[in-house]
């Protein structure tokens, strides 16, 4: 029997950044990288280490998330979501990952251009709160970052 639209889900990896929640789409994220804060594999992701970023097969740019929206930096603390897209394989920092959600697809909220920044697409409400559901591909990346 088909799944009816009301009844999709959809997976999301909810973090945090200066307090505020986000969340991207699952498939966009490669994997979750500790930067040696001894924190936790997430749960369906694949984790690994910085060593792992600078290997000559898979390098990664990095990105302070917080700098590239133009947030206070926090320094190295935080892990890093590894995200490829239309700017290649880009490995942003941010403060905290809790885990990854699947909500229906119905709850996804598409935000108006004129109303949304123009790094968030839409919003979610995951538990007691709503989440703004990064564009990677609008993040303006710092001149020189390889892509």
């Amino acid at each position: 029997m088909p799944v009816s639209e009301a009844e999709q889900q959809v997976e999301l990896l909810l973090f945090r950044l200066a307090g505020r929640g986000y969340a991207t789409w699952r498939d966009e994220v490669e994997e979750v990288v500790d930067i040696g804060g001894g924190q936790p594999p997430v749960p369906g992701l694949p984790s690994s280490s910085l060593a792992a970023l600078h290997a000559e097969d898979t390098r990664v740019s990095l990105v302070s998330m917080r700098l590239a929206l133009g947030l206070p930096d926090a320094g190295p603390e935080g892990r890093i979501l590894v995200v490829t897209g239309r700017q290649g394989r880009v490995g942003f920092l941010v403060d905290e990952v809790t885990g990854i959600v699947s909500v229906p697809s119905e709850q996804v909220k598409a935000l108006p251009s004129r109303l949304g920044s123009r790094y968030v697409s839409a919003t979610v409400q995951a538990g007691d709160e709503a989440w703004s559901i990064v564009k990677w591909s609008a993040i303006k990346l710092p001149a020189g970052t390889r892509r």
